[in-house]
C-alpha cells in the first residue's frame, strides 16, 4: 500500500520555506534544507488528491470524448521558486498550479459540455476559481478553460488546503501550448511566460488567433480581426525572420535527439538559411566547453542561425507530457498551409 504524503504545515510555514529559498542574503546549509524539505513534503502532499481528479477526470472526460488524453503533474520546484520570483507579493500556500490535471478534448463543444458536468456536479470539492480563456484569450494567445479547486477530504484533514488546477483544452488549443513549450525550450526563454524575442512571441499571437477562427472563437487582443489579415502578417514574419526553416530545424534536432546514444547531452544546431541545410553537433555532458565553443563560432554569422540546447532543458517536457514532447511537425504543416492559402 503506498504511504501518501500529507500536509502537516500551517500556511506561515510553507510561506516562510518559500521566502527563505528566494532571499539573496546568505543563509545556512541548516537554513536551506529545511526550507527545501518543508516545499518538498508538501508539494509531495498533493499526489494523492491530484490521483482522485484524475481518475474522476478521465472518467467524465471519456463518456463525452472517447479519445480524450488526461494527464497529471506536479509542479517542477524550480518552477514553483520561479514563479514566486516573478510574483514577489505570492504566497506560497496560495499558488495554485503546484498539482494540475490536463484535459485534452477533440473540440471546444466537448471543452464546453466537460466543463460544465464538472462545475455542476455534487462533489464535495470546492471551486475556488474558473478563467475562460476561450471566450476571452490571454495577450499572449493562450486559450484554454482553466479551473482552481479546494480538495475536500472527510477522513484526512491534512489535504484541506490543497489546490489543484484543471486545463481543459480542445487539441488545436493544445497543439499551440505545446509548441510554444517545445519552441522556449530551444530558444532557452520561458515564452509560455511572455518572457523572450518579440519576434516569437509575436508570431505564436498570430498563429493563436488563426487557431481560434478555425473554432469559431474569439481572436487574440492586439491582433488583426480579419483571416487574410493575419495571414498576410504572418507571411511577412515568417520571411523577415525565417520561421518556418527555425520549425523545420527543431524537428530534425528533435528526431536527433531521441534517437542519439547516451554520450550526447549538448547539442549544437547549426541552421544556414541560404543553403537550407541543418547540422546537429552532439557534445558530451563533460564537454560543455566544446559545445559553447562552436555555438559561438557560429552566433552572430549572416544567414546563419545557431542554437545551443541541453537534455535536460527539454527532457522534462519529455517526462510531463511524451504524446507531445517535441513535435512541431503538425503545427509546422498548419503554418505552411495557411501561407500557401
Amino acid at each position: 500500500m503506498t504511504a501518501w504524503q500529507t500536509n502537516t504545515f500551517s500556511n506561515a510555514e510553507i510561506d516562510s520555506a518559500g521566502k527563505t529559498l528566494l532571499k539573496k542574503e546568505e543563509k545556512s546549509v541548516d537554513e536551506y534544507l529545511a526550507a527545501l524539505d518543508v516545499i518538498e513534503r508538501w508539494r509531495a502532499s498533493h499526489a494523492y488528491p491530484l490521483l482522485v481528479f484524475q481518475n474522476y477526470l478521465r472518467q467524465k472526460a471519456k463518456d463525452i470524448d472517447p479519445s480524450a488524453i488526461v494527464a497529471q503533474r506536479l509542479k517542477k520546484r524550480s518552477s514553483i521558486l520561479d514563479k514566486l520570483e516573478r510574483c514577489p507579493t505570492m504566497h506560497l500556500h496560495r499558488m495554485q498550479d503546484v498539482g494540475g490535471c490536463r484535459v485534452i478534448l477533440r473540440d471546444v463543444d466537448a471543452v464546453r459540455k466537460l466543463t460544465y458536468r464538472i462545475t455542476t456536479s455534487r462533489r464535495r470539492h470546492l471551486l475556488k476559481n474558473q478563467k475562460d480563456y476561450i471566450t476571452a484569450p490571454k495577450v499572449s494567445g493562450y486559450r484554454g478553460i482553466h479551473l482552481v479547486y479546494q480538495y475536500v477530504s472527510e477522513t484526512n484533514q491534512h489535504y484541506r488546503n490543497i489546490l489543484l488546477e484543471i486545463q481543459i483544452r480542445t487539441k488545436l488549443q493544445h497543439l499551440w501550448a505545446t509548441s510554444v513549450e517545445t519552441v522556449g525550450a530551444f530558444v532557452q526563454h520561458s515564452l509560455k511566460s511572455s518572457q523572450g524575442p518579440y519576434m516569437w512571441l509575436d508570431f505564436f499571437k498570430l498563429v493563436a488567433s488563426l487557431f481560434a477562427l478555425e473554432e469559431n472563437c474569439p481572436t487574440v487582443p492586439n491582433t488583426p480581426i480579419e483571416k487574410g489579415d493575419i495571414v498576410a502578417e504572418l507571411k511577412c514574419m515568417c520571411e523577415k525572420y525565417n520561421i518556418l526553416p527555425q520549425l523545420r530545424a527543431y524537428n530534425v534536432v528533435a528526431d536527433h535527439i531521441s534517437n542519439n546514444n547516451k554520450e550526447g547531452y549538448y547539442f549544437v544546431l547549426i541552421l544556414n538559411y541560404i543553403e537550407m541545410s541543418v547540422k546537429v553537433y552532439s557534445f558530451a555532458k563533460r564537454d560543455i566547453k566544446g559545445a559553447t565553443s562552436l555555438y559561438g563560432s557560429h552566433e552572430g554569422k549572416e544567414n546563419i542561425d545557431a542554437v545551443l540546447v541541453s537534455v535536460d532543458s527539454i527532457s522534462t517536457l519529455r517526462k510531463a507530457y511524451p504524446n507531445y514532447f517535441l513535435n512541431v511537425k503538425e503545427f509546422t504543416r498548419k503554418i505552411e498551409a495557411y501561407i500557401k492559402s
